[in-house]
């Protein structure tokens, strides 16, 4: 009963319901905002304590995030040659 993909159709089943309920935005906003893509997320990360000045903290988070996404895109690429 629970072979052949039985607990992907209902997840599927699942996140249906709670597309047809409920404010999916309103939902995703909470996640949006505290991930990598978010400029938040990294102003925390650089200053968490909230002493560096503004223009500062954002210098870094840009830094910081800029940093992240090219390590990310520098292991998709090592990914993508290693497939090939």
């Amino acid at each position: 009963m629970t072979g052949d993909g039985y607990y992907k159709r209902l997840g599927r089943r699942g996140g249906l319901a709670l597309a047809a309920s409920a404010d999916m935005r309103a939902i995703a906003a909470h996640a949006r905002e505290r991930a990598p893509s978010s400029l938040d997320y990294w102003r925390t990360r650089v200053d968490p304590t909230g002493t560096l000045d503004e223009s500062d903290r954002e210098a870094r988070a840009r830094a910081a995030q800029r940093l992240y996404f090219s390590h990310l895109a520098q292991k998709s690429a090592a990914a993508r040659r290693k497939v090939s």
